[in-house]
């Protein structure tokens, strides 16, 4: 079982398994552009307080397992992700404008699934192992 985190009047254990790509699932975050990424969100999840668990950048795309406390709703989290690291990446890699239309790093949308419990290790484990296309 996981501790519970803590905030001013609160306890909690909140995970989500979130999932992003880059438009039309180009396969434009690997080597150096990759390793940027991972940074990126390490770098926002501090600043957010938000809880990186587990985190693997694929080619074509993210998967996070993060912990946030109650006060961030998910949808700001991953709207947060998603647009610093967009931003940060299309200004220190400008030729990833060359794989995209319309400037846009990401797709719109996102998946993401909560994870309590005995279900973590799993999730890990699949983040950890899932094999390339």
């Amino acid at each position: 079982m996981e501790e519970l985190d803590s905030a001013a009047h609160s306890s909690y254990s909140l995970f989500y398994h979130l999932v992003w790509a880059p438009k039309y699932r180009r396969k434009v975050l690997d080597g150096k552009v990759g390793e940027r990424a991972k940074q990126i969100i390490e770098a926002i999840s501090v600043k957010y307080g938000y809880k990186v668990d587990t985190l693997k950048v694929s080619p074509d795309h993210i998967h996070l397992l993060v912990s946030l406390p109650p006060r961030i709703s998910i949808v700001e989290a991953i709207r947060t992700l998603k647009s610093i690291t967009a931003k940060t990446l299309l200004e220190e890699f400008p030729e990833l404008k060359k794989h995209l239309w319309q400037g846009s790093l990401w797709t719109r949308g996102y998946a993401v699934n909560s994870v309590g419990g005995l279900n973590l290790d799993t999730v890990r484990q699949y983040i950890m192992t899932e094999q390339e296309p």
